[in-house]
């Protein structure tokens, strides 16, 4: 972190005209349990195995990601769906912020990811019996992708990359195929005939991902850009090749999820109105993917994960966050408060 920059002003954009309301899962003391029941076994345990490391991650607070995100959670199946997410953010707590900051200290050296895929087999032979043959296929396939991410991302050229070359790297971590996969075990459908390589079924949900991952970049700013990780975001990437503030790059990629959110509607729109539409499965998908970006976008206004330990989420959707090294403070519009005179470029 550059010592003269000691905190940066960026606007609450508008990131949704669509979306519906999030509607958490009825139950959320049982999300919490079910998480913690996930890290008191043997093989959870050896993913942090210091303390340290371990009381660092649940201080983010990660299972209120599914909380938010899974309305329509068949009971069930809540425990594996609440494994598998935590394992997916212990994973990229330790492998994706790997320049440092709270997210590096206590971290197995070598940062070796044989001990990872063991755990993710024991968590994949439990969907097994749950999913299709071709789910399962689906399932490796996209696991098998992830993982290849994080052994490549290391790599000095990773760094260098366009604020494009950033998105398309996030976009196509093989992380959205795993949270697709999922969404169809959560709600007991199977979507495989409908997700060939250029289908409609296909395309919406990329365009819809599309848009989340960017929301991510904007609310993960704070914590990327200090821990020294912001080589992985987007909003630095194109302030740095525009020459232009945070704030403004911002709004540009506030701009930019808007746009690919009206292409996801269009694109279901025209989906609706094909014969993949007629499918109660595909109509239920639809209806559990928007609850899910919809929980993703207010969840990254209030996850510990990006504003800091012990951060609590006060509504506002208006205004400024002003990100410190430590956390984000939101200042609703019209309040009077910020930072007058605080750096606003990399």
């Amino acid at each position: 972190m550059p010592e003269s920059l000691t905190l940066i002003e960026v606007p609450i954009p508008i990131l949704t005209r669509r979306l519906p309301r999030p509607r958490p899962y009825p139950d959320a003391e049982a999300v919490r349990l079910a998480a913690e029941a996930f890290w008191s076994t043997p093989g959870a345990r050896q993913l942090l195995p210091t303390a340290s490391a371990h009381a660092d991650y649940q201080a983010q607070r990660a299972f209120e990601f599914t909380y938010w995100s899974y309305p329509a959670l068949k009971e069930q199946r809540l425990p594996l769906v609440v494994a598998i997410n935590e394992f997916a953010y212990a994973t990229d707590f330790v492998f994706d912020d790997i320049d440092g900051g709270e997210a590096s200290r206590g971290q197995p050296s070598g940062r070796d990811l044989a001990g990872y895929v063991d755990v993710f087999s024991g968590l994949a032979a439990q969907a097994q019996v749950l999913l299709s043959p071709r789910q399962y296929e689906r399932l490796g396939a996209a696991v098998a992708e992830a993982f290849e991410h994080i052994a490549n991302q290391g790599d000095a050229a990773v760094r260098e990359e366009s604020s494009g070359g950033i998105y398309h790297r996030h976009l196509n971590s093989g992380w959205i195929w795993v949270a697709e996969l999922i969404l169809e075990l959560a709600i007991g459908v199977d979507l495989s005939a409908y997700l060939t390589s250029d289908s409609l079924l296909r395309q919406y949900y990329h365009a819809g991902c599309s848009a989340g991952v960017l929301v991510n970049d904007i609310f993960s700013l704070r914590k990327e850009y200090y821990s020294g990780a912001g080589f992985f975001n987007v909003v630095p990437a194109l302030a740095r090749e525009r020459g232009i503030s945070f704030a403004d790059a911002v709004t540009v990629v506030a701009e930019w999820v808007l746009r690919e959110e009206y292409r996801c509607y269009e694109l279901r729109d025209r989906l609706l109105a094909s014969p993949a539409g007629s499918d109660p499965s595909v109509r239920a998908f639809i209806s559990a993917f928007e609850y899910w970006l919809a929980g993703n976008l207010h969840w990254s206004r209030l996850t510990p994960r990006y504003h800091g330990k012990g951060f609590e989420y006060d509504g506002t959707t208006e205004g400024t966050m002003v990100l410190h090294p430590d956390r984000t403070l939101y200042v609703p519009a019209g309040s009077g408060e910020g930072s007058v005179g605080a750096p606003q470029t990399p």
